[in-house]
């Protein structure tokens, strides 16, 4: 008898563990905490000469009067064959009302072997800020372009 209860309360336990990951979202955490705002910032990293660049680390660097005021999840991403690169940009906490636009730095780097860095350099870097467009987590998040040239030949 001792046996099937112990089986009861690991049935029910397993099921309230399971039901709790269902109703916080994946696995991954990603619905977890949903953003209050959200926008997306595409772009292209090229080289001097203008060509694209694969494989240049791209990520967001948060100005510290907007960090004071919001959390921003971070994104970081790797450039594509065509130097493309999509960043996703989510304020999940900070006081209402709410901003349609805040600024982000993008920053751009390239890492030796495949870029070579200036002297002194462990890599060639460069970023721009970016006035990123927010709407609601209820619609498609509006997009806003930016571009980085990197001193590479």
């Amino acid at each position: 008898m001792r046996g099937v209860r112990r089986s009861a309360r690991l049935a029910g336990w397993v099921t309230g563990c399971a039901a709790g990951l269902v109703a916080c979202g994946d696995s991954t955490g990603q619905d977890e905490f949903p953003p209050l705002a959200q926008g997306v910032i595409e772009g292209t990293i090229t080289g001097t000469d203008g060509q694209p660049l694969d494989s240049v680390n791209v990520d967001l660097v948060i100005p510290a009067d907007l960090s004071n005021k919001y959390s921003i999840g971070l994104a970081g991403t790797v450039t594509d064959s065509d130097g493309g690169f999509t960043l996703p940009v989510q304020l999940t906490a900070g006081p209402p009302p709410l901003p349609d636009t805040v600024e982000i730095y993008v920053r751009a780097s390239a890492w030796p072997p495949k870029y070579p860095a200036p002297p002194g350099e462990d890599s060639t870097s460069d970023s721009v800020l970016v006035a990123t467009a927010l709407g609601p987590r209820e619609v498609p998040a509006p997009v806003t372009a930016a571009s980085i040239t990197l001193p590479v030949p």
